[in-house]
């Protein structure tokens, strides 16, 4: 299963065009690396510590809880 917390990709992707922001874009201004950020929204991986989650939901200007895929917590 591993570690961190859920991602909701879908969601993730949907407040990051609606914000108008590459996923580039995103990375640095979160701080977050690209590699974690595309691979988050590829699904590549599914799960995020709870730090890179409050970085993300603070930078799309969200609750950290809407970026949370509830069904797989």
């Amino acid at each position: 299963m591993g570690s961190g917390i859920p991602v909701d990709r879908v969601e993730l992707v949907y407040r990051r065009e609606k914000a108008v922001l590459s996923t580039k874009e995103l990375s640095e201004l979160s701080g977050v690396a690209l590699s974690t950020c595309y691979a988050l929204e590829s699904g590549e991986h599914e799960r995020a510590m709870p730090k890179t989650i409050r970085k993300l939901a603070h930078t799309l200007r969200v609750k950290p809880e809407v970026l949370v895929d509830v069904r797989r917590s």
